[in-house]
């Protein structure tokens, strides 16, 4: 079994104090999607697969009524099985689905259920074929009754892409292969969506139908993908997993977010190509899909590295990801995890630092911790937009006392307070324009403050000098005269000063 971080069930009855999770069997794509729930929520959880209670215990409903739920207890399903189970038994508290297709059938009516549905759009496989192909128009999907809901969809959906969509009908299976050659024959493509028609013999038949006919062979099965079709797009079942996760959160939070939501749809997709398959079909992949296809391998392999705790080796295949698709959100956030898994949370203690010092207007320090945590992690994305505040905050600290500076008439405080804020954030236009203002005001008081400086200079005074050659420049940077009599007096008190300290060494 694939359980790196699972605990499986116990049984002890009343249920420990841990995020209760039921999922309807030890598969794959659950797996993927326990990985990012408790990648997202990083709290206990308790885990009972109904599979395995079925192998070891027989009646899985008798099992799960000796179990009793707290009041209020979030208790969390994966599969449609699993939800139908617990459905009746979670009153007290809430039942949070996930990986369930068509949610409407659980009933969700009350309030006290909702989740994150796994249905797969049709024009999802619309799209992509308009990417391999704008000419292609013709696309055709077989189904027997049990699958005319799902099929029929794209009946619906077809025109908007620009194509001409067929469902057919197959009452017997047996003559797939015959109804294949006739309805297929004008299309450019084959949609296969779920449905008992697809015994492995008749998915031969396709399969083989298609690479000799050039259509691009579609089916939301990965696993077929490598068996023989062109492609097969799914939900991103880790990403499903982070979005049940950050609902728990957020019912956690406000319990009232469940009946609020209700069901969350997906928002990312996974594509798998076989590149040979189509190939051999004379089909053209685009580079972008190529490059969609490869990535989702990667995250793949990424994973299975995560859930097997080798983080330095996921962390290099998410930077890779990366490189290529730098908006990837799961390689994304998996990465900050494998960071945080690495550093020992450094990398939270240090935001939690920060967002600490910006509460207290301490903005110098919570730009330094921010910038320790992008050491640490480069592509955190809080870190990223809480340096930028900070350090707006921070600059414009600087500005206000300029402007306060101002107000009380210390026009060379001000300035330098508006340097400091410029040396923060450069690209501060208040601070730039104010700072401009001020110093054409200035300007012409420059002569009168030339006057005094060269006075302070012709009697020697290189200390008080210096201080008005500098206020000079800090109205007109480019004052030649000023910059010059600047480094003279500099030089002249500097040998002053030597020559005071080897008359009083020699006093001694």
């Amino acid at each position: 079994m694939m359980l790196p971080f699972v605990f499986f069930f116990l049984l002890s009855y009343p249920l420990v104090a841990k995020i209760n999770i039921f999922v309807s069997s030890d598969s794959s794509i659950y797996e993927e999607a326990l990985t990012g729930f408790q990648a997202a929520v990083e709290e206990p959880t308790q885990i009972y697969y109904l599979d395995l209670i079925e192998e070891q215990q027989g009646n899985v409903s008798d099992f799960l009524k000796n179990l009793s739920f707290a009041e209020g207890e979030v208790v969390v399903t994966l599969g449609f099985r699993a939800t139908r189970e617990l459905k009746p038994l979670v009153q007290k508290g809430i039942l949070l689905f996930s990986m369930v297709s068509s949610p409407k059938n659980l009933g969700l009516e009350g309030g006290r259920i909702c989740g994150v549905s796994m249905d797969l759009p049709i024009g999802e496989f619309f799209s992509l074929l308009r990417e391999i192909n704008p000419r292609y128009r013709q696309v055709v999907s077989f189904y027997t009754t049990a699958g005319e809901a799902q099929v029929m969809e794209g009946a619906y959906l077809d025109l908007p892409y620009k194509l001409l969509y067929k469902p057919v009908k197959v009452n017997d299976p047996r003559e797939f292969g015959r109804i294949l050659e006739k309805e297929a024959a004008q299309a450019h493509a084959i949609l296969m969506l779920a449905d008992p028609l697809y015994t492995e013999e008749n998915f031969r038949l396709l399969s083989n139908y298609a690479l000799q006919n050039q259509k691009v062979l579609m089916t939301s099965f990965r696993s077929l993908v490598d068996l023989g079709a062109t492609l097969a797009l799914t939900p991103n079942y880790n990403r499903l997993g982070m979005l049940t996760g950050e609902l728990y959160r957020r019912i956690k939070a406000n319990p009232a977010a469940c009946e609020e939501e209700l069901v969350i749809l997906p928002d990312e997709y996974a594509l798998y190509l076989n590149e040979n398959y189509a190939k051999l079909q004379g089909i053209e992949l685009p580079q972008s899909l190529i490059l969609r296809g490869r990535n989702t391998r990667l995250f793949q392999a990424a994973l299975q590295l995560f859930r097997q705790e080798k983080y330095p080796q996921a962390r290099k295949v998410f930077e890779m990801i990366l490189e290529k698709d730098p908006q990837n959100k799961p390689a994304l956030f998996y990465l900050e995890v494998v960071i945080e898994r690495l550093t020992g949370n450094r990398t939270r203690q240090l935001l939690a630092q920060a967002r600490q010092y910006m509460d207290e207007k301490k903005y110098a320090l919570a730009r330094l911790k921010y910038q320790e945590a992008l050491q640490l992690n480069p592509k955190n994305q809080e870190a990223r937009e809480g340096l930028k505040e900070a350090t707006l905050a921070h600059s414009e600290e600087f500005r206000l006392q300029a402007i306060e500076k101002s107000r009380q008439g210390k026009v060379f405080d001000a300035i330098r307070a508006y340097l400091e804020s410029l040396k923060v954030l450069p690209t501060n236009q208040k601070a730039r324009q104010e700072l401009s203002q001020l110093r054409s005001l200035e300007a012409r008081k420059i002569p009168a403050y030339l006057a005094d400086a060269n006075e302070a200079y012709n009697e020697r005074d290189y200390e008080k000098a210096m201080e008005l050659y500098d206020n000079i420049l800090l109205i007109d940077p480019n004052h030649k005269e000023a910059g010059e009599y600047l480094r003279l007096s500099r030089q002249k008190y500097e040998a002053a000063e030597r020559l005071l300290r080897k008359q009083k060494a020699g006093g001694m």
